[in-house]
């Protein structure tokens, strides 16, 4: 079975809110499981942030989730 994770749909700007369209639940799956998906949604971010970047790790600390 391939697992999927979340990543990053498109560039987005320190402030800027996580939503269903820039935040994806895409294969294959080495960071972040989907089931974190509705807790991160309106989040902001506090760096700028590029398209494809997998949220896990240090981005996950960057969303204000953990810190």
């Amino acid at each position: 079975m391939r697992r999927r994770s979340l990543h990053i749909a498109e560039d987005l700007a320190p402030g800027d809110l996580l939503t269903p369209q820039n935040l994806r639940r895409i294969r294959p799956g080495h960071v972040l499981e989907p089931k974190y998906f509705d807790t991160l949604l309106g989040n902001q971010v506090r760096p700028a942030v590029i398209a494809e970047t997998p949220m896990g790790g240090p981005e996950m600390l960057e969303v204000g989730l953990l810190a």
